[in-house]
């Protein structure tokens, strides 16, 4: 130390007492939490618990429509429009109904019930004090029910609607009740559950392809009183075995019996004039037919592909005649 300087020390002594400052500085700065935060005190780690399942409950909905008490709503509903008219709507035991004029009708509305098995039509409505019996059913009304396998009519009814148990595929049972007078287009089209079903006696009206492809329809009875047997009316019946057409049918449609091949044996009664375009195609298990002295109109191909076909009947004058007619067919033209 002798040899050092005092100027070379007091050089020495302020740099160290610099450094000792920063030093100190530092620490106080790192030791100091900022403003306004406060120093967390360590603690042991606790496990988050996992949120409680609940279940979810939908806020009531402000669309009436979406009111699930609606669904369960059964009288007077409100009105429904029908071709630009409204008419007061009800719904009983899954069906729907509407007044108009001085009766009521089943129909089908957004509230019907198509996965009910079994369904009751209604006698009458009660709307604003008085009955209004129901007598009709409207178009399409039980169009595709596929549950549907039973269905009680009343006896009010008069007229079922076209389609209006189109592919009802598993409908087993319904009796038409006595006063039904029209039963439109395809009313019971694609019902291949159904095996017997009697026309009452009142029927007035029947429309074309009433029974298209009802593929187990097995018997079914026309009423006496029956005019017309129209179009297609037992296309693709190919269970039916049993049918015998009233003497009071003049006529018989085109493709009446087509694909009919469970009929064996038929006679057309006196009375008959005209049978359409095809009526027997495709009878493949029809070995005999008698046809009528009135029948004078006969349509195009209606034996063909009757293969099993060996014997016709027709009126002795008559006999050369319908050899002509079907010539080419392998068949015996007996007279009688």
């Amino acid at each position: 130390m002798k040899n050092i300087k005092k100027s070379n020390l007091l050089r020495l002594l302020v740099l160290l007492f610099a450094i000792s400052f920063i030093i100190s500085a530092c620490r106080s700065e790192k030791s100091t939490p900022e403003e306004g935060k406060t120093t967390p005190v360590p603690t042991e780690a606790v496990a988050t618990p996992a949120p409680e399942v609940t279940d979810t409950v939908e806020e009531p909905s402000e669309d009436p429509d979406d009111d699930p008490e609606e669904e369960a709503t059964e009288g007077y509903l409100g009105e429904i429009e029908i071709d630009g008219s409204y008419y007061p709507l009800f719904l009983y035991d899954g069906v729907s109904y509407y007044v108009k004029d001085n009766c009521a009708a089943a129909t089908y509305s957004i509230f019907s019930d198509d996965t009910s098995e079994e369904l009751t039509i209604r006698s009458s409505i009660e709307y604003e004090g008085r009955q209004y019996p129901v007598e009709s059913i409207d178009d399409q009304t039980f169009d595709s029910f596929t549950l549907l396998t039973g269905i009680a009519l009343p006896s009010t009814l008069k007229k079922i609607g076209a389609f209006a148990f189109d592919s009802c595929e598993a409908l087993e049972d319904i009796i038409l009740p006595d006063g039904l007078e029209v039963i439109g287009d395809g009313a019971f089209n694609e019902c291949i559950a159904l095996k017997e079903i009697s026309l009452p006696s009142s029927i007035k009206e029947l429309g074309s392809e009433i029974f298209f492809n009802c593929s187990s329809l097995i018997k079914i009875v026309l009423p006496e009183g029956l005019t017309a047997i129209p179009n297609g009316c037992f296309t693709g019946c190919e269970s039916l075995t049993e049918i015998e057409i009233p003497s009071t049918v003049t006529s018989i449609g085109e493709e009446t019996f087509w694909y009919c091949e469970a009929l064996t044996g038929m006679s057309i009664p006196e009375g008959v004039t005209s049978i359409g375009d095809r009526c027997f195609y495709n009878c493949f298990g029809l070995t005999e037919l008698t046809l009528p002295a009135s029948l004078s109109i006969i349509g195009d191909d209606i034996l063909d592909f009757c293969d099993s076909l060996t014997v016709l009947n027709v009126p002795k004058d008559k006999v050369e005649k319908y050899q002509t007619t079907f010539e080419g067919l392998e068949l015996e033209i007996k007279g009688y």
